[in-house]
């Protein structure tokens, strides 16, 4: 603001190259008031005036009026080049303005200007289409670049991932691998791992997929690329799903070494979750006990859950009333200690802790199912039979439970279900648990359709 007054004493105010700098200080540091007034009293604007300008929105995250900027300068027969593109561009992708990205694609075609620019320019065409979710576009656009940059390369491997093409995603990152034109950073290395960790846990073929985690994880350090807090998050997350202990255990104490990485409770999560998955209870004291953090609420309900399959009782009901104490306006809680003692016969208690339950006025959402088929996505909530193909899929149910009896010996554990409900109930209640009806859902479907698969539960 001294430097912008000293201007307008002296008198350099009026001229463009003083306005200029000013104008970019102005947007830089977000005075776009400021800014704005010195773009309209320059009296001879040029394209770093526009430049800084629409840069400046973007930055901000207002993109709305860097395309506003954009087509006003269009109209006063401004020509743009590269960094002007580069920014509206992005402007536009965080917008989601596909129409408005495709109409300056098809400018600047008709202008000869793409080939002049193409490795930044088409770069950025690459992301835009990506995050809009034109991926044949992006794929197109791609394959035209002569030389391309990290830019391109990275929007288009996350592009494939993000469309569970995860095959063209590995196939690509290897290619980058092998050019000579550029070393592969560490955000493109920690994104995909993000993505492989995530959809390994629902999509077939899992344990492969948690596996080019651990494998991008071990790449990224033999590179001398330093993970971050989200890179080491993603890396324990595939290591404890795939109940690799030792990888995990290697890659949680090079993280504690680390003291540029501040770990948090997520981290010792992954740990909790790793010793419950690989039946190692008893490793959770000498875990938890020197933590540097309190341990929340997650790290004791992912405890809990541990313990239940191992069957520790005591612990279990140690850690139920601990979470009650951090937490005791949580439904989530209650339901949860009120399980344990129903599972070990303990009803009278069981019906005490549903009974304060009640009288503190608590509700607890309905567990529910999702299943993703071509891109459409079907609710279930237990008990559901509103379903078009309710009668098909309740057919499907009741002859897969004939043939597990009659060849497996197997029948529904209505151990832990409510006591005081009639046995036929409750195998009728866990006949139509959220759970099953996706999974049937995609056995139906999948007789005549072919097209993406993705299940997912919510316990809330």
């Amino acid at each position: 603001m001294q430097i912008h007054n000293m201007c307008i004493k002296s008198g350099f105010e009026w001229v463009t190259v003083v306005s200029n700098y000013i104008l970019d200080m102005y947007a830089k540091y977000g005075k776009f008031r400021e800014a704005a007034r010195m773009l309209d009293v320059i009296p001879v604007k040029n394209l770093i005036s526009w430049n800084a300008m629409i840069a400046g929105f973007t930055l901000e995250g207002n993109g709305e009026r860097a395309l506003v900027l954009f087509r006003k300068m269009q109209r006063l027969g401004e020509m743009p080049d590269e960094y002007t593109i580069t920014s509206t561009l992005k402007a536009c992708s965080g917008l989601g303005a596909i129409r408005q990205g495709s109409q300056i694609h098809s400018f600047l075609i008709t202008k000869g200007f793409l080939c002049s620019v193409q490795t930044t320019v088409a770069g950025a065409f690459v992301d835009l289409y990506v995050k809009c979710g034109h991926l044949t576009e992006a794929q197109r656009v791609f394959y035209q670049i002569e030389q391309k940059n990290l830019v391109s390369w990275s929007s288009l491997i996350l592009g494939y991932a993000q469309e569970r093409n995860l095959l063209q995603a590995t196939n690509l990152f290897r290619q980058l691998r092998v050019s000579v034109d550029h070393k592969v950073d560490g955000f493109v290395l920690s994104s995909l791992m993000g993505v492989f960790a995530d959809f390994a846990l629902i999509d077939q073929g899992k344990h492969g997929l948690r596996k080019k985690s651990i494998y991008l994880f071990d790449q990224m350090l033999s590179d001398d690329i330093e993970p971050n807090r989200v890179t080491y998050i993603a890396a324990l997350s595939a290591s404890s799903h795939s109940r690799l202990v030792e990888e995990c255990q290697e890659c949680f104490s090079r993280l504690c070494c680390n003291n540029r990485i501040k770990h948090n409770v997520e981290h010792y999560a992954c740990m909790v979750d790793l010793l419950g998955r690989a039946i190692h209870v008893k490793e959770f004291k000498n875990l938890i006990d020197p933590m540097p953090l309190k341990p929340n609420v997650g790290i004791h309900q992912t405890l809990l859950s541990a313990c239940k399959v191992h069957g520790d009782l005591e612990i279990r009901k140690k850690v139920g009333y601990t979470l009650l104490r951090m937490n005791n306006n949580n439904p989530v809680n209650y339901e949860m200690l009120s399980n344990i003692y129903a599972e070990a016969g303990y009803w009278k208690v069981c019906k005490r802790i549903r009974k304060l339950f009640k009288m503190k006025g608590l509700r607890k959402e309905a567990e529910h199912g999702y299943v993703e088929i071509d891109k459409e996505v079907y609710f279930f909530y237990n008990g559901d039979k509103t379903y078009p193909l309710t009668e098909k899929i309740h057919q499907v149910l009741k002859e897969m439970e004939k043939r597990i009896k009659s060849e497996l010996g197997s029948v529904h554990g209505v151990r832990f279900a409510l006591h005081d409900v009639e046995e036929e109930s409750k195998e009728e209640s866990l006949r139509f648990h959220s759970e099953k009806l996706a999974i049937k859902l995609v056995l139906v479907r999948g007789e005549t359709e072919k097209g993406t698969r993705r299940l997912g539960f919510s316990r809330t």
